[in-house]
């Protein structure tokens, strides 16, 4: 696959938004993916579900993405979470960087949309 190429199938379902990604999540096509984060929750979705089971790489523009939605989900009380098998190189890149546990990880799509199908309560109670 080229490295340059990222697909992103979006869907939006009972005030979850789904990202479907395939391909490389790099300097190149981070700012697309970006742009479809900020999009889904300018939507005010409840969640926002990265399902990443086709991504081949990522890069430190991937992670600053990501780490760009999950302080925006916190800062808004929605959930943000990734979904589906994760190629090893990405994971070994979250641990390198010891982001592993800042996302919530989930091993199928149909499994995080049932997790997130109600609003973060602890989250909006410890910020009030």
């Amino acid at each position: 696959m080229d490295d340059g190429v990222l697909d992103i199938v979006t869907e939006e379902r009972g005030g979850i938004f789904t990202l479907i990604l395939k391909g490389t999540v790099n300097i190149t096509t981070s700012p697309r993916l970006r742009r479809a984060v900020l999009s889904a929750f300018e939507k005010g979705v409840q969640a926002v579900l990265l399902e990443i089971t086709g991504v081949s790489q990522m890069d430190s523009s991937a992670l600053a993405t990501l780490v760009e939605g999950m302080q925006l989900a916190e800062q808004t009380h929605r959930h943000f979470a990734l979904a589906g098998h994760m190629d090893e190189k990405i994971f070994h890149l979250l641990q390198i960087t010891h982001l592993e546990d800042l996302f919530p990880l989930y091993p199928s799509l149909e499994q995080a949309m049932q997790t997130v199908s109600t609003p973060p309560h602890s989250q909006a109670r410890e910020a009030d």
